[in-house]
């Protein structure tokens, strides 16, 4: 009888060890799942944001202020849905500019509202160091996305003046 009871025990034993056997190993395979799709995910979400950001660095070169915000604001469903996924200094950046844009038209508007003057020099001043402040985080999130995606830098390359 000790005998039969030791067996059902074991079987017992065996069986629990079984079924938690299988739902670690489910678990385990839903997680992995899960990170499978968040690294797809993300790599789909940064390749947009690289294209994205490197579009918006040309137009701060050559657009206006509006111009720049309407294009932000086309992309704007795509970077709420995106931005849990995207690096955070990325959104950081993305969202000053934003902010930044706004505050440039500001400035704009009050430098063609001020008479010549040293008020309308500081304003002049205060916009172009806003401008510049724009591409260096334009450039910063270019850049972030780039380190995310293991993407080396780019250099861009010119002809060296001096020896023609």
């Amino acid at each position: 009888m000790k005998d039969f009871f030791l067996i059902l025990i074991g079987g017992i034993c065996s069986a629990i060890g079984g079924c938690i056997a299988v739902w670690y190993q489910a678990k385990k395979a839903r997680q992995i799942r899960m990170e499978e799709l968040r690294g797809e995910q993300q790599l789909e979400a940064c390749k947009k944001a690289l294209s994205l950001i490197e579009k918006i660095q040309v137009f701060l070169q050559a657009k206006t202020p509006q111009d720049v915000l309407n294009f932000l604001d086309d992309n704007v469903e795509w970077f709420s849905m995106n931005q849990i996924i995207l690096p955070h200094t990325f959104v950081e950046n993305w969202k000053s500019i934003m902010v930044n844009l706004v505050n440039l038209q500001v400035l704009d508007q009050e430098v063609k509202d001020l008479p010549n003057g040293g008020n309308q020099d500081k304003k002049i001043k205060e916009a172009g160091e806003t401008r510049k402040f724009n591409r260096k985080l334009a450039e910063e999130a270019r850049s972030i996305v780039r380190k995310e995606m293991n993407l080396p830098e780019i250099k861009i390359k010119t002809p060296n003046k001096e020896k023609g």
